[in-house]
Order: structure tokens, then sequence, then C-alpha cells
């Protein structure tokens, strides 16, 4: 190959530029910009794939998000590599923030009694992995249940909305900055 380094890149390295880029973040917003620019593909193409991007972002089912951004942007005749690029809008550094928004509108949608402040959830999925040893098998049924009740049912509720919302507001900011780009 002609660009490919002559040592492979350790895989820790790897995954902390992914986290955290090389040069700063300026330069990693400028680059995106320019890509989105470059595409070949309409400006509303290119503003619906980044906010169905968004939307998957804000879905609560990590792993899962890019083949959701994807195959909604294919369906919808949307960009899929917009779409693609939409999906990092969630990274470690925003999920907290995004999943709290959701989870606290959530939780006023289906009128959930007891909203779980942050102690409680950490308490929880903490649980959550100590179940995973064979002695506590026979309570994993009832502390998943609660757990699917009381966190990731007003989550996924509430990822809905946030998301419609962030992913609007994505779409107006991009297809109008594309087509004034392109004047």
């Amino acid at each position: 190959m002609l660009f490919r380094r002559r040592e492979a890149e350790p895989w820790l390295e790897r995954v902390r530029v992914m986290v955290w880029p090389r040069r700063n973040w300026m330069r990693s917003v400028r680059y995106a910009k320019l890509r989105l620019g470059r595409m070949h593909a309409s400006p509303h193409a290119i503003g619906l794939g980044l906010a169905i991007g968004v939307f998957a972002a804000f879905q609560p089912i990590l792993g899962f998000q890019m083949l959701m951004a994807a195959s909604a942007a294919w369906l919808l005749r949307a960009s899929i590599g917009a779409a693609l690029l939409g999906t990092f809008v969630g990274s470690p550094l925003t999920w907290p923030v995004m999943w709290l928004a959701s989870y606290h509108l959530g939780a006023m949608i289906v009128g959930a009694g007891h909203q779980v402040t942050l102690e409680e959830l950490w308490t929880a999925l903490v649980g959550l992995s100590a179940i995973a040893r064979p002695e506590d098998l026979g309570h994993a049924g009832e502390a998943g249940e609660a757990l699917v009740r009381q966190v990731l049912y007003p989550l996924a509720v509430g990822a809905v909305p946030v998301g419609l919302m962030a992913g609007a507001a994505f779409y107006v900011m991009v297809s109008r900055a594309v087509r004034l780009g392109r004047r």
C-alpha cells in the first residue's frame, strides 16, 4: 500500500487516538467540516444523513449505532458517509450528558415515580456486573428486571425525542452550511 506505516501502530495507541486526537480538537473538527463539504451529494442528503447519525448516537445501544445510522440512511436515501460521521457526536465524553438528558425526559414521559440519581445508576450498573458471578445467578432475574424498569426503559423512551431534536438542529445547521459553502 502506498501510505502505510512501516511498523504497525500498537492497538492501545489506536484506541487512544480514537478518543483523543493526536494534534488537537479544532483540527479534527475542521477535517470533519471539509469532509462534509466535499461529499458528492445534495445538501439535503448530507444534512439528513448527519441528522440520522446524531439521532443514532443518542440511542443507548452501543455497538449498533453505526449499523442503525447506515441502514436508516440507506432506507431514507440520505448520505451514508454523513450518517456514519454523525454517530461520532456520541463519545465517552458526551454520552453521560446525552444519556442523563434522555433519562430524565424519559422518566417524565413514562411517569417514573422515582428518578435514579447518578450514584444509584452507578450502583445498579456495578450490581449488574457483580451478578455475573455464578454464585449470584439466583438474583440475576430480579436485579435485571429492576434495572430495565427503572433505568433502561426511561432511557430508551427519552432518547427518541432528545435525539430527534438534536438531529433536527444538526440538519438545519449542516444543510445550510453545505449550501453556503458550495456557493
